[in-house]
């Protein structure tokens, strides 16, 4: 007997405002260090204050905000240190989806992850368009790993280091290497090639630390 689906429950107003401020922060609309008060972010959303509380407490989870004593909440800063253990953790997690997926993934799901990664190669022109697609691929590959714990592991990850790539896709030469990276990871999978695929992540964080160093120190 299979088991009766469960309904999708429209997010809640905390989510929804700490989607947006997941959002603001991301694409620096919020800076780094800025001061967030309950009633700027509910001024801004149009909703009460009470709401507003629980959704910075959902965000702070996701590492993006500071609550701090005598200051209040604070947009926590860009730190290179933070961004190179975010991509060790990062890397051990996908090396794990990546071999659920070679194990699991149809050819056609890794056909269509190929094509969505040479799709992302045209892109390197534009930085707005790329980070939106680089955005879209990395979420189409974190759901064909079709492990629910894995998704929920890896996404407020996602979130944290997206804040990153603005700097780290801000010159030419790092998205066009990111989007190498992503086909040669991406040819590495419909392959089957376990090892490949993790030198070919490995390139790609390095490349990426790299340029946000450059970033974040000028």
């Amino acid at each position: 007997m299979s088991a009766t689906p469960q309904p999708i429950l429209p997010q809640s107003l905390p989510d929804q405002i700490a989607d947006w401020l997941v959002t603001e922060i991301s694409e620096e609309r919020l800076l780094p260090e800025q001061r967030l008060t309950e009633q700027y972010v509910a001024e801004q959303c149009r909703v009460s204050r009470g709401p507003v509380r629980d959704a910075f407490r959902i965000v702070e989870k996701l590492g993006l905000i500071r609550m701090l004593p005598r200051k209040g909440v604070v947009v926590s800063p860009l730190d290179i240190n933070e961004l190179k253990d975010l991509f060790e953790i990062r890397a051990a997690l996908v090396h794990v989806a990546v071999c659920h997926i070679i194990d699991k993934a149809a050819d056609e799901e890794l056909q269509d992850l190929l094509d969505q990664a040479r799709s992302l190669e045209k892109q390197t022109n534009d930085e707005n368009a790329f980070f939106e697609a680089s955005n879209v691929l990395g979420s189409a590959f974190v759901a064909l790993s079709h492990s629910r714990m894995l998704r929920n592991m890896l996404m407020p990850l996602e979130v944290q280091v997206r804040r990153y790539r603005h700097h780290g896709f801000s010159s030419l030469m790092a998205r066009e290497a990111s989007a190498g990276g992503f086909v040669m990871m991406a040819e590495a999978m419909l392959a089957r090639d376990k090892s490949k695929v993790q030198e070919a992540l490995i390139t790609a964080n390095e490349k990426l630390l790299a340029e946000v160093g450059k970033t974040l120190k000028s």
